[in-house]
């Protein structure tokens, strides 16, 4: 026999399973009882690198039990970061945009956001929402087990969904824009001049990340100045774990609303690409490209400026992801694991990588 073949790389990044907050059953069961129901069972699912969420059993007199997610929103975040994904949540219950969307507050006279959002018990973050539960399994689950033809269903499906997602109308409905607040990985912050200089990268001068950043944050914020490319209303986090999918490969949910803003439409699709077509070895898988901007364009068609945008969007979505997830493990919660606290490095050297050879688009699509 010949020598055995080096092992496939894995089809994406796998995150790892880290619960971001510590949150007691009982407090919970609190949240759901604000809600109006009797919490029955909680078990806390894990992925994402943000909220905190646990999926719970449900009842109250005279309506049949039922499954829903208690999300916890970021205990850094306001008020006002909980308050804008209610927004979004609401207008698009009136669409049929596929996402989990909220459950109201039963009991009680509440008005406007506080209708579905719970406080913590002394008030303050961390705010919880109520939360459809949809039955499905995790995009990065479903692309680890595709066979090519799947994969591109998979990736073009996602890309179809955020094309959706930019023809929603927002006539009347107040959105924050990516300069405001957290979006995108906290861009929003890394845009501020000034802002991340002196609360976050002066704390670890020596720093390999913080080095790289400090570099970088010109070209960054040049990318977002200039203008001229068409905007609207963003997911800002195309990642396959943000995902729900049949196990036959259908999807039936884009959710997790932290990073959505008002930005330009060709970030979300620069976003979902180096999300989804780069392997954990930070290899750039073409096919998967094509399909990302072909599942696109057969809702919405990206003109050849937004084109052109694309790679520049997607090393600038590495940097602030790899900032939030090199901050959020070594400055705000010191004490997590060697593996929590290096997960920026695989942002950072997708950057690299980005530098050293500019992907081209030209390659990816017909124009």
């Amino acid at each position: 026999p010949g020598p055995t073949p080096p092992p496939s790389p894995a089809m994406v990044e796998q995150k790892a399973a880290v619960a971001m907050m510590d949150v007691p059953e009982e407090e919970v069961a609190r949240v759901c009882a604000a809600f109006g129901y009797r919490m029955t069972s909680c078990s806390l699912l894990t992925g994402g690198y943000a909220s905190c969420n646990f999926a719970v059993q449900l009842e109250r007199e005279g309506v049949a039990g039922f499954k829903a997610v208690v999300k916890y929103g970021n205990a850094q975040l306001p008020r006002e970061d909980i308050d804008h994904q209610v927004t979004v949540l609401t207008r698009l219950a009136e669409t049929t945009f596929p996402t989990a969307l909220l459950y109201p507050r039963l009991d009680g006279d509440y008005s406007g956001t506080d209708r579905y959002v719970v406080e913590a018990a002394a008030g303050g973050p961390p705010q919880a929402l109520l939360m459809r539960f949809v039955d499905g399994v995790a995009g990065d689950k479903v692309l680890g087990e595709a066979g090519a033809e799947a994969e591109r269903r998979v990736l073009a499906q996602l890309a179809g969904a955020l094309g959706q997602l930019h023809l929603v109308t927002w006539e009347g409905v107040e959105l924050r824009t990516i300069a405001k607040g957290y979006p995108v990985c906290n861009t929003g912050e890394l845009l501020r001049e000034g802002e991340v200089e002196k609360q976050d990268l002066d704390r670890l001068p020596a720093h390999e990340f913080s080095t790289y950043l400090r570099e970088r944050l010109p070209r960054f914020r040049a990318i977002f100045a200039d203008g001229g490319l068409p905007t609207g209303f963003i997911h800002g986090d195309g990642f396959l774990d943000n995902t729900l999918y049949t196990p036959g490969g259908e999807l039936v949910a884009l959710v997790d609303w932290e990073d959505s803003c008002v930005a330009p439409y060709a970030l979300d699709v620069a976003v979902c690409v180096s999300a989804t077509c780069f392997t954990a070895e930070n290899e750039l898988m073409v096919p998967r490209c094509k399909a990302v901007l072909q599942g696109y364009q057969e809702v919405r068609k990206l003109s050849s400026q937004e084109l052109d945008a694309i790679p520049e969007f997607m090393w600038a979505a590495a940097l602030a992801c790899g900032f939030y997830r090199w901050r959020e493990f070594n400055l705000t919660r010191p004490d997590s694991s060697d593996d929590m606290k290096a997960s920026y490095k695989i942002m950072m050297t997708r950057c690299q990588a980005l530098e050293r050879s500019p992907p081209q688009v030209e390659e990816w699509v017909s124009r």
